[in-house]
């Protein structure tokens, strides 16, 4: 039975894929919002565990089978590197998703103690509570990121205006023009960088 119940995972996950993909093409929603959005089967099933006695073994059943796989990793983990410029800093940011996705992979099966059998209520509050709070987030960095963008138009705009310099580099028989590309700046530095949203 229970080797049936692992073959309705990975369907149920590539639907959720494919639903998300086709989002992410078909609408102008963004990363942002169809990363939040993913995070609602996730946040059903744990209110089902959580709501549900242990008498309703169906309700149980559903309630884990919807809530254990989401594409939320996988949209955070492209949304953090088109959001970031500059070797340095990309490197840093990509291997601060990786890792801190190791690391709780780590600590997350010791709330799974045995004194919580077989309801396992701490573990299941933990994880829909995060399901709660990492949407907000999700919206709360897409709209950081849109203002960012509303303010560099701005700022380019003025800049237009008044700036008619051009970088170089003078390496002594002729003088290199200079892409934003070539200074590796980062996101924060490069005015011209649009966030994707």
């Amino acid at each position: 039975q229970s080797a049936l119940f692992n073959i309705a995972k990975p369907i149920w996950g590539s639907l959720l894929i494919v639903v998300s993909a086709g989002m992410l093409y078909y609408t102008k929603l963004g990363v942002g919002y169809t990363c939040a959005i993913s995070y609602i089967p996730c946040f059903i099933g744990g209110i089902i565990m959580v709501a549900t006695p242990w008498s309703n073994k169906i309700a149980l059943v559903v309630g884990t089978q919807i809530s254990t796989f989401k594409p939320s990793y996988l949209l955070g983990l492209s949304w953090a590197g088109p959001t970031t410029t500059g070797y340095t800093k990309k490197m840093i940011v990509m291997s601060s998703c990786i890792v801190s996705a190791a690391v709780s992979n780590m600590i997350a099966p010791e709330f799974w103690a045995e004194k919580y059998k077989p309801y396992y209520i701490l573990p299941w509050a933990c994880m829909t509570a995060s399901w709660f709070i990492s949407p907000i987030m999700c919206l709360i960095i897409r709209f950081y990121l849109n203002n960012e963008n509303k303010k560099r138009a701005l700022l380019l705009a003025e800049k237009a205006s008044s700036d008619s310099e051009i970088d170089g580099l003078d390496d002594g028989g002729e003088i290199l023009q200079l892409d934003d590309r070539d200074l590796d700046l980062t996101d924060k530095q490069n005015l011209r960088f649009v966030y994707p949203l």
